[in-house]
C-alpha cells in the first residue's frame, strides 16, 4: 500500500458476509442493501424473510401487536394537531426530535423540555406508530425467535429502538477482517457538470444495472449527475417524494404566489404561468403583474392571474379543480385530503402549512408517479445514509465537505461516538463494488477541494488535499468527444450572405465582456426592469414630442406624466410613486427643451407600427405617422454593425440617456475599456453614421435626468446635460494635437503655470520635434530642450521641471486612446479604425463558436454577468478563458 494513502479497516465483501451467515437460520442488519442482497443470495429452500432489519421485522409484527393499521407521518401530524391545538410545524419539528432522541434513550421525557414537547410526546406514543411497536418489543418474549440461530451484522450500526428487536441470544458478525485497504487512482476533474459527465460516460448503456453512483444526493453535482443521465438516456432509480410530483409542485407554487399577489411580479409567475399554456408580452418580465392590461397576455394568463387576486375567496379544492384535470387533479385531492383542508379557503397560513408538510414530511411517498425508466438502472446511492452497494461498479463522487455529517452535542449524544461510528461506515461504503473509481473536482467555488473529514479521522493526520487520500491523483477528462451532444445553435443567430452575424451596440458589448453572456443574450434576450422601462418611456415620449409638439402643449406635461407614471408603475414599488412621477417629469421637461432648442422641422415619413418595436405612447393616442429622424435604423455597407438612433438631424446623432449622468473622461474609459463596464456605442454609432454623405461625426448623449433641481428652473440650460462625442479624421498624435480647434482650446485654457499665455511655444515645439506619442512627449529630452530655450530659459532642473509639467497637459487629454478635452471627447481615425477591426474580428470568430460552442472568456470575472445561473461553467476571473472539454 502506498505511504500517502489514507490506511483504511479492509472490510467484509457481501459475498464474505454471506459465507460466513450462510447456516443461519436468520440475519438481521440496519442496512436494507444488504439485507436485500443476502436475501438474494440464499441458495438453499427457505421460507419467509432470512435476513431482514429491525424496522422491517417491526413492520411485519405492527398488525399483530397494535391490532390496527400504523399511521404514516402526516396523520400523525396532523392528529397531534388537532388533539392539542398546535401548530403543524411545531408538531412536526417535535416528532422529528423525539424519534432522534428515541434513537438513543428510552428515557424520551427526560428531554423534553417545555409543556407542549411534552404534550406532543403524549400524544405521539399513544398513537399507532413503528416507534410504538419497536419500543414495547421484547426479544426474549418474541415466540419467532425461538429455536433460531439468529446472525446480527454490524452491532455499532444499530440505533436504541434498533436493538430493542434483537433476541436474547444472537451471533455478532464483524463487517470488517484483518488487513487494510486503501483507494487507488482519484480522478480529478474540471467542475461537477465535467465530473458528472465523465462518471456517466464510464457507464455501460447495455448494462446500467451493473453500476452505482455514490454522492451527497442534496449537493449540487446531484442534479448534474441526473442531467448527465437524462441526456445520455441512461434509466437510473429515482426516489420520487410527493413534493416531486409535478401536479403538487404547481398547486404550492401558484398558491405561494396567489397569497402575495399585490407585490408579484411577472417574471415571478411567468414559469407557472407556462404550464397552463400563459403567455406574457416580451419585455414583461419585471412588471407587478397586477398592474398588466389584458392586451398584455393571452387568455390564459388572464384567467390565471384573476384566480390569483381572487384565490382567498376559494377553498383549496375549488383551486384544485380550476387549474388540473384528471389523474394531477387526484393528486392534489389527495394531498388536501390527507391534510383535511380540502373545505378550507385559502389564507396565507393554510398555504405555509401544506408547503412546509409537503417539503418536510417524508413519509409522503407517490411511487405509482415514478416513471419504468426511473425503478431500475443506475443506483444513486446518498453518501450520508448508505453502507452497502450491491453493485459490480461503483462510481464515488465528490468526497469532499459535502460528505461530511453534522453531529450536534445533545445531552442524550455522544458526539466521538457518532463520528467513530460514521468512520467505520464510510469505510465500509469506500470499498462497495467489484471496481471502484473515485472522482473529485479540480475546484470548487475557485478554491481546491478539502477531503472530507473522516479521511483525517481515520487516518490520524492532516489530510488536507486529495494528493493525500489515495495513492495517485491523476488530473483530466477521459469522456469522449461523442459523449455529449451540442445542440444545434446556427439557426437560432441571424446570418446574412454578406456579413454572418451582425452586431448592435448591445450585442457587441455583450461580446466583449464574455462570447457565453452575448450567445446567451441572442437566444433569451434580456428582460426589462425599471431602468429600461424608464428608458423606453422617455424615448417613446421624445418622438411623440418631436412629429407632435402642438399635441403635447396642448395635452400638457401632467397629462402625459400621468400616463406614463400608470405604466412605470407596473414595474417600479408603489412606495415610491411620488418620487418616480417627479423623475418623469423632469425627463419630459429636458427631452422637451433639447428638441425645441434644435429648431428642427420634420417630415411625417414613415409609419411607427410598421416597426418590430412600435411606440406604445403614439399608439394610446391613435398615432402612427412619424418621422425617419427619430427611431432610425442605420446597417453598415462595409462593417457587420448596426444600430438605432434615438435622432438624426442636420447629420448629427443624439441618444437619450436616463441613467446616472457619466463625465466625459468615464465615457471614454468605457469605450477605452478601462472601465468596469464596456460601452461601443458612440464608437459604432459614429461609424455608421460616417458611411452617410451628411454626416457631421458627432454623436450627443442627453442625460435627461442630470441636474434634476437646477433643471427645474426656468432659464436652465440644457446643454449642461448634453455630452458630445466627435469622430476626427486624424489619427491620434502631434497633428492632431496641432490642427484640432478643441484640442487647442483645451490646452490653452490648462496650461501650466510658468507657461500660461505662451501656448504658442507649446504648439511650437509640438509643430518642430513633436512625435505621434502624445504621453510620452514630458519624456522626450528634445522636447523639453527645445521647449525650454523657445522660452529663453536656461537649461538648469528647474527650467525643465517647468517644461515637464507644461508638456504634461497634451499628456493628460488621453485616455484609453482617445482625447478628452472640454465639453468634448475625440475619437481618432486610428482608434475608429482598431474597433472596426475588432469588430470584423469578433464576428469572424463568432461564426466559428456558433456551429460549435461558446467559450467562457469574461474581460473582468462572472460574478455580476446576468446570466451567471444559465452557465453551467465555474466562475473565472478576467482574462481566463475556459472552452467547452
Amino acid at each position: 500500500m502506498d505511504e500517502r494513502a489514507v490506511p483504511m479497516r479492509r472490510a467484509k465483501t457481501i459475498e464474505e458476509l454471506y459465507a460466513e451467515v450462510r447456516d443461519y437460520d436468520l440475519v438481521m442488519t440496519v442496512d436494507a442493501p444488504l439485507e436485500t442482497a443476502l436475501n438474494g443470495m440464499v441458495d438453499r429452500p427457505y421460507v419467509g424473510r432470512y435476513a431482514i432489519t429491525p424496522r422491517h421485522l417491526a413492520l411485519q409484527l405492527s398488525a399483530g401487536f397494535l391490532k390496527q393499521r400504523l399511521l404514516g407521518d402526516l396523520e400523525i401530524v396532523t392528529v397531534i394537531c388537532e388533539e392539542t391545538g398546535l401548530d403543524f410545524r411545531f408538531v412536526h419539528g417535535e416528532v422529528q426530535n423525539i424519534r432522534e432522541i428515541r434513537r438513543y434513550t428510552h428515557e424520551v421525557r427526560k428531554h423534553l423540555y417545555t409543556e407542549n414537547a411534552r404534550q406532543v410526546f403524549d400524544s405521539f406514543d399513544a398513537l399507532p406508530t413503528l416507534e410504538r411497536v419497536m419500543h414495547t418489543f421484547r426479544g426474549y418474549e418474541y415466540e419467532g425467535f425461538k429455536g433460531l440461530r439468529v446472525a446480527v451484522i454490524g452491532l455499532d450500526f444499530f440505533d436504541s429502538l434498533d436493538k430493542n428487536m434483537l433476541p436474547e441470544d444472537f451471533d455478532e458478525i464483524d463487517p470488517f477482517t484483518d488487513g487494510e485497504f486503501s483507494i487507488g487512482e482519484i480522478r480529478e476533474v474540471g467542475n461537477d457538470r465535467l465530473v458528472a459527465r465523465d462518471a456517466v460516460d464510464l457507464i455501460d448503456p447495455a448494462n446500467p444495472e451493473d453500476y452505482a453512483i455514490v454522492l451527497n444526493s442534496s449537493s449540487p453535482i446531484a442534479e448534474s449527475v441526473r442531467a448527465a443521465l437524462y441526456l445520455k438516456g441512461l434509466p437510473f432509480i429515482n426516489s420520487l417524494n410527493v413534493r416531486d410530483i409535478t401536479a403538487i409542485r404547481d398547486f404550492i407554487q401558484f398558491l405561494r404566489l396567489s397569497v402575495t399577489y399585490d407585490i408579484v411580479r411577472v417574471r415571478d409567475v411567468k414559469e407557472i404561468f407556462t404550464v397552463f399554456r400563459g403567455r406574457f408580452r416580451p419585455g414583461r418580465e419585471t412588471f407587478l403583474l397586477g398592474k398588466l392590461v389584458r392586451e398584455d397576455m393571452n387568455d390564459e394568463s388572464w384567467e390565471l392571474s384573476q384566480l390569483m387576486r381572487d384565490v382567498m375567496k376559494h377553498t383549496f379544492s375549488e383551486v384544485a379543480q380550476i387549474l388540473f384535470k384528471g389523474q394531477q387533479l387526484v393528486q392534489v385531492n389527495l394531498l388536501l385530503e390527507q391534510l383535511r383542508m380540502q373545505d378550507l379557503k385559502v389564507g396565507t397560513r393554510l398555504v405555509m402549512r401544506i408547503s412546509y408538510a409537503v417539503e418536510n414530511v417524508n413519509e409522503l411517498h407517490h411511487s405509482e408517479q415514478i416513471p419504468e425508466f426511473e425503478k431500475k438502472g443506475v443506483l444513486i446511492a446518498d453518501c450520508m445514509r448508505s453502507t452497502y452497494v450491491d453493485r459490480p461498479v461503483v462510481i464515488f463522487m465528490g468526497l469532499g465537505r459535502d460528505w461530511n455529517p453534522a453531529f450536534n452535542w445533545k445531552p442524550y449524544l455522544d458526539v466521538e461516538d457518532e463520528y467513530d461510528i460514521n468512520d467505520l461506515r464510510m469505510q465500509i461504503l469506500l470499498q462497495q463494488g467489484q471496481r471502484r473509481v473515485y472522482c473529485v473536482n479540480s475546484f470548487r467555488d475557485g478554491e481546491r477541494p478539502v477531503p472530507c473529514e473522516s479521511f483525517k479521522r481515520i487516518s490520524r493526520t492532516d489530510v488536507r488535499t486529495f494528493d493525500s487520500v489515495g495513492e495517485s491523483l491523476v488530473p483530466g477528462v477521459w469522456a469522449s468527444e461523442s459523449a455529449e451532444t451540442m445542440p444545434e445553435r446556427m439557426g437560432t443567430f441571424d446570418f446574412d450572405a454578406q456579413h454572418g452575424i451582425r452586431f448592435s451596440k448591445s450585442t457587441y458589448n455583450n461580446y466583449v465582456e464574455c462570447p457565453r453572456r452575448f450567445m446567451f443574450y441572442r437566444l433569451i434576450g434580456s428582460s426589462s426592469n425599471e431602468y429600461t422601462e424608464f428608458g423606453d418611456l422617455s424615448h417613446e415620449f421624445a418622438e411623440l414630442y418631436l412629429c407632435y409638439p402642438e399635441l403635447v402643449r396642448e395635452k400638457g406635461t401632467e397629462y402625459f406624466v400621468d400616463v406614463l407614471a400608470k405604466r412605470y408603475s407596473g414595474i417600479s414599488s408603489p412606495a415610491l410613486d411620488n418620487i418616480d412621477r417627479g423623475r418623469i417629469r423632469c425627463s419630459l421637461h429636458n427631452v422637451m427643451r433639447y428638441i425645441d432648442g434644435l429648431d428642427l422641422r420634420p417630415v411625417l415619413d414613415t409609419k411607427q407600427s410598421e416597426r418590430p418595436n412600435g411606440n406604445w405612447l403614439m399608439q394610446q393616442l391613435g398615432l402612427d405617422d412619424s418621422s425617419s429622424m427619430a427611431e432610425n435604423e442605420f446597417s453598415s455597407n462595409v462593417h457587420p454593425i448596426h444600430g438605432k438612433m434615438d435622432l438624426y438631424a442636420d447629420g448629427q446623432i443624439t441618444d437619450y440617456k436616463t441613467g446616472n449622468p457619466a463625465t466625459l473622461k468615464e465615457i471614454a474609459e468605457k469605450m477605452g475599456r478601462d472601465d468596469q463596464y464596456y460601452e461601443c456605442q458612440p464608437l459604432m454609432y459614429l461609424a455608421l453614421s460616417d458611411e452617410r454623405e451628411d454626416s457631421r461625426r458627432i454623436f450627443h448623449q442627453l442625460y435627461t435626468l442630470d441636474n434634476q433641481m437646477e433643471s427645474t428652473e426656468g432659464q436652465f440650460d440644457i446643454n449642461r446635460n448634453l455630452r458630445t462625442v466627435r469622430l476626427s479624421d486624424k489619427p491620434l498624435g502631434r497633428e492632431l494635437f496641432l490642427t484640432d480647434p478643441d484640442i487647442r482650446v483645451h490646452i490653452s485654457e490648462h496650461m501650466s503655470a510658468a507657461f500660461r499665455g505662451r501656448e504658442d511655444l507649446l504648439f511650437a515645439t509640438i509643430e518642430a520635434v513633436g512625435t505621434d506619442d502624445v504621453t510620452g512627449w514630458s519624456n522626450d529630452p528634445a522636447m523639453i530642450t527645445y521647449l525650454t530655450s523657445a522660452a529663453g530659459m536656461n537649461q538648469n532642473k528647474s527650467n525643465q521641471a517647468k517644461a515637464v509639467t507644461c508638456l504634461r497637459v497634451p499628456g493628460k487629454c488621453v485616455v484609453g486612446g482617445l482625447v478628452v478635452v472640454d465639453g468634448v471627447v475625440i475619437i481618432p481615425r486610428d482608434a475608429e479604425q482598431r474597433f472596426l477591426a475588432e469588430v470584423d474580428a469578433a464576428e469572424k470568430e463568432a461564426e466559428s463558436f456558433a456551429s460549435s460552442s461558446f467559450p467562457v472568456r469574461p474581460r473582468k470575472d462572472c460574478r455580476n454577468c446576468d446570466y451567471r445561473t444559465l452557465c453551467m461553467n465555474d466562475s473565472v476571473t478576467g482574462g481566463e478563458v475556459l472552452e467547452d472539454e
